[in-house]
C-alpha cells in the first residue's frame, strides 16, 4: 500500500521518470542511452485487481492481463465473489481448485488468488433482499448460509483469513469484503464484468464494486482507480466468435452492451497467447483448467482471441481515463523505416495525451520519438530468419495512466527457407485404422484443424494408441523439402511422439 500516492497522479513513479528523461533527451548522440533507459524504467508500478464473479471468469476475460502484468512484474490479485457452486459445495471446491491452476498458467502465485466464498446465481438476490447485516441468505444450492473455501490466500475464504470467522451471506458482508480488499491492496487499475453482462452474478459484481468503492473512497479520499469493465455474456446475437487466437472479438451489439463499441478499449494479449499451436497457447491452457466447465472444449474456448475488450471509467469523478490504442500489426522487409501508430488512443474529455513507447521482444533497435504517438525506427538487417519485434505503448491524460497495449511488427528475411507446392495433396493415404466422418484422407486435405475447432478435418484412428501408423504414397518419386507435421488442437490430447519413415 502506498499511503503518500496523490490523487492527481495514480501511476507516477516509473512511467513519469521515463518520460521526463525521454523528454529531456535530444539528438543522436543520446538516443540509444535514452532508449536504455526506457526499458530499465519498464512500468512495473501499477497494480491490477481483477474481480472475477466465478472461477474461470478470470481468464476468459482477462488472462492476456494477468499474464502481461505478471511478465512485466506488477503487483496483480484476482478475487472470486462465488465458488462456482450452483451444483453443489463439492462443486464449489472442485473450482476453487480449477482456478488456481489456471493462475499458475499464466505465472501468479496460489496466494495472490482470493476467494471470497459467496454463492453462485446468489449475489443478484443477496444484494436486491439481503440488505441488512443481520440478513441471512442461504443458497438453496449448497444448503449453506456462510463463506467457506480451501485454496488461495490464506486457504479459506477471505472472510475467515481476514476476520478470523466465515460470513454470513447478506450484502453488508460482501462490500465490507471487497472494501477491505481495495482499502488494503489500493489497485491502480481494477478489470471486472460489467453492469450490462446479462448474467446476474456478473452484472451484480459490478454493482457491489460500486458500492465498495464509494466506502472505500471515505477512507481514500486521494484515491480514484480505473475500471475497465468487460462483457463475457451477451444474448443478443451469436456471441463471440469462434476460438481463433490470430484474429479479434468481433463486436457486441451495442443493445446488449449498452456500449459503442469503437470506444472499446482492446488490448493485444501477449504473442504467447497468439499461437496456433494450443499446447503453448499460454490463455487456452490456462482456460482448459476448467474442466468442470467443459475448458476449451465449448464455450470458454471462444473467448481465446487476438485481444481482450474492456471500456474505461473512473472510479469516481467526472475525469474520464484515456483510451490506449497501439495500433495493428505490421509486416514489414529488413532496413525499411517502421512507424509505430498510437494516434487512435483518444481521451474522451479531449485532454491532451502524453506518450510512452517501449520495445519489449525481439532483437533490439533504436526508437525515435517514443515519447511521441508516433515513432519511427529502422528495421533490423542481416536476418537468417523472419523476427518479430514486440513494443508496447502507455498513454497517460494527466490524472490516469493506461495499462499497456501491444503491437508486433514482423521482419521478413530474405534468407528464410521458401519452399514449393505441397505435395501431399497429390498422395494416397492409408492408415492403421480410422473413424467415420475422421477418415485417413483428412490428413491430406491441406487443413490443419481437429477437435475442438472442427473434428471432421482430422484423421482420428478407433482407439488405438503407440503404433497407430499412417502412409502417404505417390504414383512417381517426389523430392521433399521439408516436412510439417500438424496435430490435434486440444490441451491434452495429442501425440506425444513418433516415427517418420
Amino acid at each position: 500500500m502506498n499511503s503518500k500516492r496523490k490523487a492527481s497522479a495514480p501511476i507516477r513513479s516509473r512511467r513519469q521518470l521515463a518520460w521526463a528523461r525521454q523528454r529531456a533527451c535530444v539528438g543522436w548522440a543520446v538516443i540509444a542511452v535514452c532508449v536504455g533507459l526506457i526499458v530499465a524504467s519498464s512500468p512495473v508500478d501499477a497494480k491490477i485487481l481483477v474481480i472475477s464473479p466465478h472461477p474461470d471468469d478470470d481468464v476468459i476475460m482477462s488472462a492476456g492481463v494477468i499474464y502481461k502484468a505478471v511478465q512485466r512484474g506488477e503487483a496483480i490479485r484476482v478475487v472470486y465473489m462465488t465458488n462456482g457452486d450452483v451444483t453443489g459445495e463439492a462443486a464449489g471446491y472442485g473450482r476453487q481448485r480449477e482456478a488456481v491452476r489456471a493462475l499458475l498458467t499464466l505465472g501468479m502465485r496460489q496466494n495472490d488468488a482470493i476467494f471470497l466464498g459467496y454463492p453462485d446465481s446468489g449475489l443478484v438476490h443477496i444484494y436486491d433482499n439481503y440488505t441488512l447485516a443481520s440478513d441471512v441468505y442461504t443458497s438453496p444450492q449448497t444448503g449453506r448460509s456462510t463463506t467457506y473455501g480451501n485454496r488461495g490466500l490464506g486457504l479459506s475464504d477471505y472472510h475467515t483469513y481476514r476476520f478470523g470467522a466465515p460470513a454470513t451471506y447478506n450484502r453488508p458482508n460482501i462490500v465490507t469484503d471487497l472494501r477491505d480488499i481495495i482499502e488494503s491492496f489500493q489497485p491502480d487499475h481494477i478489470f471486472v464484468t460489467s453492469e450490462f453482462d446479462q448474467h446476474n452474478d456478473h452484472n451484480t459484481t459490478a454493482r457491489l464494486l460500486g458500492l465498495a468503492l464509494t466506502g472505500a473512497f471515505v477512507n481514500l479520499p486521494s484515491y480514484n482507480p480505473t475500471v475497465h469493465k468487460g462483457i463475457v455474456w451477451s444474448y443478443c446475437d451469436p456471441w463471440p466468435n469462434a476460438l481463433d487466437p490470430t484474429t479479434y472479438f468481433v463486436e457486441v451489439s451495442s443493445v446488449c452492451s449498452n456500449r459503442v463499441w469503437s470506444e472499446r478499449e482492446s488490448l493485444d494479449v501477449a504473442p504467447a497467447s497468439q499461437v496456433t499451436h494450443y499446447p503453448d497457447n499460454v490463455k487456452y491452457q490456462a482456460i482448459g483448467e476448467h474442466q468442470s466447465q467443459d475448458g476449451v472444449r465449448g464455450f470458454l474456448s471462444k473467448f481465446v482471441h487476438k485481444d481482450e475488450f474492456f471500456w474505461v471509467e473512473p472510479g469516481r469523478g467526472a475525469n474520464r481515463p484515456p483510451v490506449i490504442n497501439a495500433g495493428l500489426d505490421q509486416t514489414v522487409v529488413e532496413s525499411s523505416l517502421v512507424t509505430l501508430n498510437g494516434a487512435a488512443s483518444f481521451d474522451k474529455d479531449n485532454d491532451p495525451l502524453s506518450y510512452l513507447w517501449q520495445q519489449v521482444g525481439g532483437v533490439p533497435v533504436v526508437l525515435l520519438g517514443a515519447s511521441t504517438s508516433q515513432p519511427t525506427f529502422t528495421a533490423p538487417s542481416g536476418l537468417g530468419l523472419d523476427q518479430r519485434l514486440t513494443f508496447e505503448l502507455v498513454i497517460g491524460d494527466g490524472t490516469f495512466t493506461s495499462v499497456p497495449d501491444a503491437v508486433n511488427i514482423t521482419v521478413t528475411s530474405p534468407l528464410q527457407p521458401t519452399y514449393g507446392a505441397n505435395v501431399a495433396l497429390a498422395a494416397t493415404v492409408v492408415a492403421s485404422s480410422e473413424r467415420p466422418g475422421q477418415e485417413a484422407v483428412k490428413v491430406i486435405d491441406g487443413v490443419a484443424d481437429g477437435f475442438p475447432g472442427d473434428s471432421s478435418k482430422e484423421w482420428a484412428t478407433v482407439s488405438e494408441g503407440a503404433g497407430a501408423w499412417v502412409r502417404l504414397t505417390w504414383p512417381t518419386p517426389v523430392t521433399v523439402g521439408r516436412v510439417v507435421l500438424f496435430d490435434r488442437p486440444y490441451y491434452s490430447n495429442y501425440v506425444l511422439a513418433g516415427t517418420l519413415n
